[in-house]
């Protein structure tokens, strides 16, 4: 039950029957009727604006809750893939450096080849 709700209970109880009554008719005639119903409106809000008031504060407090939680729950989630990116990328450059020596591997050995068959064309002995 929501906080306006309850108080409107609450003041229909005080008024008693009697009144209770007269506000149910002054609902059905406010539907009816156009004139009369911004003074009753008028007066709802003057008897009813700390409960209007409640509500209205209950309902940003929510909402502020709600997207600070969302966001709190956002930022853990980055965190998460955050972490899992740093791990595959630290992957990555391990295998890259584990290529990169095989392939200087491979260079050197295609440079001493290479040193050897300059000397045999020059007439030099092999190194």
């Amino acid at each position: 039950m929501s906080w306006l709700r309850l108080i409107e209970e609450t003041m229909q109880e005080k008024e008693g029957p009697k009144q209770s009554e007269q506000a149910a008719a002054a609902v059905v005639e406010t539907k009816t009727s156009v004139p009369g119903k911004s003074n009753r409106v008028m007066k709802m809000i003057r008897e009813m604006w700390p409960a209007y008031l409640i509500e209205i504060l209950v309902i940003i407090l929510g909402i502020s809750i709600t997207l600070g939680l969302e966001a709190w729950r956002d930022g853990i989630k980055e965190k998460r893939q955050e972490k899992i990116y740093l791990r595959n990328l630290q992957a990555d450059l391990q295998e890259d450096m584990n290529s990169l020596r095989r392939a200087d591997s491979g260079t050197q050995d295609l440079l001493q080849h290479g040193n050897k068959i300059l000397s045999m064309i020059h007439g030099e002995a092999p190194v």
